[in-house]
């Protein structure tokens, strides 16, 4: 797994284009989740230390999770960085992702409702394999009492 060293560079200048494109050629995708511009924060951008593409960074509003996209849409995730050093002097180190499938994926888009921005429960409604329902109980015993 190649990792790729990266040093903040730009938090107040916010570049809105490399996810708008994304947005836009993932209505190409029907099985893919549509992604909506609106719903991130831009975090900032990053320069290669290893002549590589900047990325740009950009969290999702409701489920917190990152997009981290270079000027080619190709997606990243963060690995690890040095805590001790100021902002713009650490390194921090991504690797590149499979595809934009994985990143979408990453978002966890599909255990929230966005609408709301609460997480959905995903034992709602389920039973315990353990557990016997009162009405299946009532079905099979007439009653319960």
């Amino acid at each position: 797994m190649k990792l790729y060293a990266y040093r903040h560079v730009n938090v107040d200048r916010p570049d809105w284009a490399p996810l708008q494109s994304l947005a836009l050629r993932l209505t190409a995708y029907p099985d893919l989740p549509a992604i909506h511009p609106a719903d991130f924060m831009w975090m900032g951008e990053l320069e290669s230390l290893d002549d590589g593409p900047a990325l740009h960074l950009y969290k999702h509003v409701v489920t917190r999770m990152y997009l981290n996209l270079d000027a080619d849409l190709r997606p990243y995730v963060y690995v690890d960085g040095d805590q001790h050093r100021p902002f713009f002097e650490a390194t921090v180190h991504y690797r590149r992702l499979r595809g934009i499938a994985a990143a979408i994926a990453r978002l966890e888009l599909d255990q929230f409702d966005l609408a709301t921005g609460r997480r959905l429960d995903a034992s709602a409604g389920k039973v315990p394999g353990n557990v016997v329902p009162l009405t299946r109980l009532r079905q099979h015993r007439g009653s319960v009492a």
